[in-house]
């Protein structure tokens, strides 16, 4: 934790003779270059927070997190930290986090059960996914953990989405060192020419096709939000969430017409997403327990456990294409009565594919699938979901409705 780094005593001088005044700005520029080329130099990998910074810092900070907020949620609270977040990847930063449940409580700001479940869940559609355990507290009271037996369902809820959502976010963070596009993107950055877009401050796209819209008020059970321009999918309609395993699996799809103001359903357990019809989305195996390779605990899967596989949730409409992991990438593409996926990778997978295709514009029902050389084995459910497995670094899987 590359803390503070913003101070410079006025009456300092630096060694190249300017005062402290001066040095303010370009202070925690060198001060986390030098963080930066330290870390390099050492034999095992080092994750490094930073929370200051000036013009020049983006290069040289890892992650950057929002400092101590106010377990509030209005100002300085979680509504300032989806602020925080945004204005960050306006200004360079790709992967940014803050403290869930926030750190200073002073009277009657207080962290409730309910404001740290909607942090838990802004938590997850940020750059990074980090817990405040403790804090300052005046005066001093019993705060709500994640642990909590009320609080768990909803972290295991959401930490389980994050870590299936592991090579989506993988793409994200390689398209931000490629191009500079952060992962928490404020509307304007994909939509410029769109007043509406450009001027929400409380919802975001995480990525290239989920769109978050965190509860930032107490009590709210229902969220307004403005979807721009395109085909959208209310996503906990689309996707089914089981919470014994964690699976989540794709259901009937049905498009919004973007361009628009909308309401949705915003229970306590459940952060409204908004997913881009013709999305494609890769996803670990739910079984996966942690992305690090170390640990013994019985029965703990890792990622390395589970690289040969992936789940594909596939909302077909019009023609899409995304990256994915270490530069792989995904390619939809509607037909007349057809749709065709195809898969360029790093390594040889199998890949479990469900395809929901209510999303289509010219929605059919499918006859059979080929993949490479053969027609494959597939199911279709009671609700159109199309599911087939598929095998291979490159791979071109059709869904015909006519054989």
């Amino acid at each position: 934790m590359e803390d503070f780094g913003e101070y410079t005593p006025p009456d300092s001088v630096a060694a190249n003779g300017e005062t402290g005044a001066t040095m303010h700005n370009r202070y925690p520029v060198l001060y986390h270059r030098a963080g930066y080329d330290f870390a390099r130099r050492q034999e095992r990998p080092i994750v490094r927070h930073q929370r200051s910074g000036w013009t020049g810092t983006a290069p040289d900070a890892q992650i950057v997190w929002g400092g101590d907020p106010t377990t509030d949620w209005g100002f300085d609270g979680l509504r300032s930290a989806v602020r925080n977040g945004l204005t960050m990847g306006l200004s360079g930063i790709g992967i940014w986090g803050s403290d869930i449940g926030g750190y200073f409580s002073l009277n009657d700001r207080r962290l409730t059960p309910e404001l740290l479940t909607r942090w838990v869940q802004f938590g997850a559609v940020s750059g990074v996914m980090r817990t405040k355990y403790g804090g300052t507290a005046v005066p001093p009271y019993t705060r709500p953990q994640v642990f909590d037996r009320a609080q768990l369902p909803n972290w295991k809820r959401y930490a389980k989405l994050r870590t299936q959502l592991y090579p989506y976010v993988a793409g994200g963070v390689r398209e931000y060192r490629r191009s500079g596009m952060p992962l928490m993107r404020q509307l304007a950055l994909a939509y410029p020419g769109d007043a509406r877009a450009t001027g929400r401050e409380d919802e975001f796209l995480f990525g290239p096709d989920l769109l978050a819209a965190p509860v930032l008020e107490p009590g709210a059970r229902t969220r307004t939000l403005y979807l721009p321009g395109g085909a959208w999918i209310d996503f906990w309609k689309a996707v089914r969430y089981d919470p014994a395993t964690g699976v989540l699996s794709a259901r009937r799809a049905k498009s919004l017409r973007g361009g628009r103001t909308v309401t949705v359903p915003a229970p306590l357990d459940q952060l409204p997403l908004m997913l881009r019809a013709g999305a494609v989305l890769p996803l670990l195996p739910s079984d996966v327990d942690t992305l690090a390779d170390y640990g013994t605990a019985k029965g703990l899967v890792k990622l390395k456990d589970r690289r040969g596989t992936m789940r594909l949730l596939a909302f077909p409409r019009g023609s899409t294409s995304t990256t994915f992991g270490d530069g792989e990438r995904i390619r939809s593409v509607e037909g007349k009565r057809s749709w065709t996926l195809e898969i360029d990778g790093t390594r040889a997978r199998t890949y479990d594919v469900e395809a929901s295709l209510g999303a289509l514009e010219r929605p059919f029902t499918p006859r059979c699938i080929q993949a490479p050389g053969r027609q494959a084995k597939w199911t279709t459910d009671a609700e159109g979901v199309v599911s087939t497995r598929v095998s291979g670094r490159r791979v071109r899987l059709t869904v015909r409705a006519r054989c």
